[in-house]
This record gives structure tokens, C-alpha cells and sequence, in this order.
């Protein structure tokens, strides 16, 4: 499983090195880099279709063998996203069905690597993997992150919801 990473202490994150420096990748196998901050991240071009932004990049230019990622998303957060595509192999997870009938994602429907995968991050970094989704429009991921947070707040009072979302209330200062 992967640990949960830290911009501070750089975990996992070689400076220039890319995840898992091509490991598991076919000399004939078409490849991308993902580039962000310094970092560089190799993976299979057919798995990054599951991103619409880097799909578009893709389809416009078939030449295309680098994708930058903006410096306003974090670096541990794109290895994260790069290891999820990679889980995902190019196949799209499955979407609970909403609302949720289950605190349960598995029983939602969704599979249980892509639920061990996603399960394994604090509420704060789940929320960094969720807007980084929402702005490379990976809608499974997306989701998957959504519905993780639902079923954490799932039939919670409100003042539950707040102290699992970290939410201060205003006028308490």
C-alpha cells in the first residue's frame, strides 16, 4: 500500500526521478511523461485517457509524449493520481450509485482495490486528490473521492460531519 505522502518530507518523490522509474513497462508499450514541479512521472499512454485534459492533449497533437501539470497542483498529489491511473489500467472505475446505499463502498458497487486505494488518505490529502481530479476532469477519481467523504458522513449529525471534515464553525474564534 502506498504511505501517506507528504510534500515536507518528500516521501516517494525522487527530485527528477519519475514513479517507479518505469517499472512494469514494456519497451513496445507506448509511453507519456506527466511533468509537474520538478518531477516526472512515466506511465502507459493508453492509461491516461481516464484524465479528459490529457486525453484532449492526446487527441489534438498525437505526437505528444510530455503533459505538464500546473505547479498549483502538488507533486505527491500527482504521483498519487499517476498511481491510480496505473491501478486503473485505462479502465474507469465503477460509480456507486447514488445516494449511497451502504457506508460500504464495495457494497456500492465500486472495486475493492480502487476502495483500498482511496481509503488509505487523510481527509486533507482526499480533498487535494479531489480538486486535482476535478481540474485534470478524471471523473472516476473524482467520484470515487466524493463518495469516500459521503459514506465517512454518511447518517452523521451535522457536528460530526464538521469534526470529520475538519470544519471550524464561524463565530468561534
Amino acid at each position: 500500500t502506498l504511505n501517506e505522502l507528504s510534500l515536507d518530507d518528500n516521501k516517494g518523490l525522487d527530485d527528477n526521478k519519475g514513479l517507479d522509474d518505469n517499472k512494469g513497462l514494456d519497451d513496445d508499450e507506448e509511453t507519456v511523461t506527466i511533468k509537474t514541479d520538478n518531477h516526472e512521472f512515466v506511465i502507459k499512454k493508453n492509461y491516461v485517457g481516464l484524465s479528459g485534459v490529457f486525453d484532449v492533449a492526446l487527441e489534438s497533437d498525437q505526437t505528444v509524449r510530455e503533459l505538464e501539470v500546473p505547479n498549483t497542483v502538488k507533486p505527491d498529489t500527482v504521483e498519487i493520481i499517476v498511481k491510480y491511473l496505473k491501478l486503473c489500467k485505462g479502465v474507469s472505475t465503477n460509480i456507486a450509485e447514488q445516494p449511497l446505499k451502504s457506508k460500504n463502498l464495495v457494497d456500492c458497487g465500486i472495486q475493492q482495490d480502487r476502495v483500498d486505494f482511496i481509503n488509505q488518505f487523510s481527509i486533507e490529502k482526499l480533498i487535494d486528490i479531489i480538486r486535482a481530479a476535478n481540474y485534470l476532469d478524471i471523473k472516476c477519481l473524482l467520484k470515487l473521492g466524493c463518495a469516500l467523504i459521503a459514506s465517512k458522513i454518511k447518517g452523521k449529525p451535522l457536528d460530526k460531519v464538521k469534526e470529520i471534515l475538519s470544519v471550524e464553525k464561524k463565530g468561534e474564534e
